[in-house]
């Protein structure tokens, strides 16, 4: 385009069903990116119409720096817990320095502090996986997908928005999505300790477990749901909290997004903070 320059064409997926769902995941994708789009942290938007949302290009798939393939890996992202055992130290299978894996959280919880912080309330974004994010020409790391994502309501005889019933969307889950009920975006931050976890690792959380589950031929690990649901964190080597000063912070901060009662984690904007200070 002479107007804009380059820009990408998100559309719907020509294998899915072209109902009012899709539309309105479609029409709800827009409104964010279109009154986020001055943050340097969310997708420019340049409009959309229909099942298609015009937005800025962004050339570098990041998930593909923060889970790397490795010729010991099954897939990107899990590896069998032996192989890391032979290893005499941490062995991180991602090659960012330390202050880029501060930044690139930093830039992840940003945007996500962008959302939770909404001018209409809290949007719950729900589907959080490290995947969501590009990298543009100019290096920022923007979110870029927000089909999911949920506008709660304001409840005004309460003065409190409201939780929404759902049930579970993206991969990993909250502990109190195991079961469909009524969440608030505080099930964001369990998946939020769950960026941090990749940054620092290069691995998915659960990983040995899902290395084992991906070998045996399942979807699922049902090993995994049961961990989830009694808040049991992912496995981390307990050398990352002292191999240097920027990674213990980042696993503090990390342990405070993976606690079981939803009440009890920290917000977006604490780990934004947290993350700055460090910084």
């Amino acid at each position: 385009s002479d107007l804009l320059g380059d820009f990408a064409l998100k559309r719907q997926n020509m294998n899915r069903d072209w109902n009012r769902n899709r539309l309105q995941k479609v029409m709800t994708e827009a409104v964010i990116m279109e009154r986020l789009t001055a943050s340097p942290y969310i997708s420019y938007t340049y409009g959309h119409c229909g099942f298609s949302v015009a937005v800025e290009l962004c050339p570098v798939d990041i998930a593909k720096r923060i889970l790397p393939h490795t010729n010991f890996q099954f897939d990107r992202g899990m590896v069998d817990q032996a192989e890391l055992d032979r290893k005499s130290d941490v062995y991180p299978l991602n090659n960012f320095t330390d202050i880029e894996k501060l930044d690139v959280v930093l830039s992840m919880t940003s945007s996500l502090a962008e959302t939770h912080g909404f001018d209409t309330g809290p949007v719950a974004t729900r589907d959080i996986a490290v995947n969501q994010w590009l990298q543009t020409d100019d290096n920022r790391l923007v979110l870029n997908d927000f089909d999911n994502a949920l506008f709660l309501a304001y409840n005004a005889s309460s003065g409190s928005y409201r939780p929404f019933f759902s049930a579970h969307v993206g991969s990993l889950k909250a502990p109190e999505e195991m079961k469909p009920g009524y969440l608030t975006e505080a099930a964001d931050i369990w998946k939020v300790g769950g960026l941090i976890f990749s940054v620092l690792t290069g691995l998915l959380p659960y990983y040995n477990e899902l290395h084992h589950a991906k070998a045996a031929g399942d979807d699922a690990s049902t090993e995994i749901d049961d961990k989830i649901e009694a808040g049991i964190p992912p496995f981390l080597d307990p050398r990352y909290k002292t191999r240097s000063f920027i990674e213990g912070r980042l696993v503090n901060i990390m342990e405070q997004c993976y606690r079981k009662n939803p009440e009890d984690r920290v917000s977006i904007f604490d780990v934004v903070q947290f993350i700055q200070r460090t910084k």
